[in-house]
């Protein structure tokens, strides 16, 4: 059995992000993968039992990334607008320096190609946001709906607004702040 190595996952990763956010899935294989990873196909078989198992571990890879940025020096004991405020002005700094994985993550993120177990894996991670949503129904402050909506509300049209100007790579503060205020007013009770 072959030793697995961090540099080649890396690189396999990566190039699966690249390719498919060239080339669409169907235009993607595996060879175009370990062609530009520059690893053998069989390489590509150590990490990935096929083409399905790739893109549902990449989809994870991509949230891990995603929600490791949004929850950097995240507390649990923040008040709830600052915890609102902190996830928000990381999500929105991270995205547009990471367009690979924005463009993934929306042409994946309703996809029937990822499982269940991803789905559910990839919304898990961010268990702080989630909690946030949920202090905020149970003290009366946000409106009483799903969670998983609220949060599908707030991070979808940023996420899709970030794609449309995916040529402009930074978002300055006056565009975060409006960002959480009308987030902030989307969610509360009026």
């Amino acid at each position: 059995m072959r030793l697995k190595d961090n540099a080649k996952y890396n690189r396999i990763f990566n190039s699966a992000i690249e390719s498919i956010n060239e080339l669409g899935l169907s235009g993607t294989s595996i060879s175009k993968i370990a062609k530009k990873a520059d690893v053998s196909v069989a390489t590509i078989y150590i990490y990935f039992e096929n083409k399905e198992d790739l893109i549902n571990k990449v989809y994870l890879g991509v949230k891990e990334d995603i929600s490791e940025a949004t929850f950097r020096d995240f507390r649990d004991s923040l008040e709830l607008f600052e915890a609102f405020s902190h996830a928000l002005t990381n999500f929105v700094k991270f995205l547009p320096e990471n367009t690979a994985h924005l463009l993934f993550l929306t042409q994946f993120a309703n996809s029937p190609l990822i499982n269940n177990f991803a789905q559910q894996e990839g919304q898990s991670l961010f268990h702080h946001i989630y909690s946030v949503f949920e202090k905020g129904i149970q003290q009366n402050l946000f409106k009483d709906v799903d969670t998983k909506l609220l949060v599908t509300y707030i991070f979808d049209p940023i996420m899709n607004y970030l794609k449309g100007r995916i040529d402009n790579h930074s978002i300055d503060q006056r565009m975060i702040k409006i960002f959480i205020d009308m987030s902030w007013q989307a969610v509360i009770r009026h």
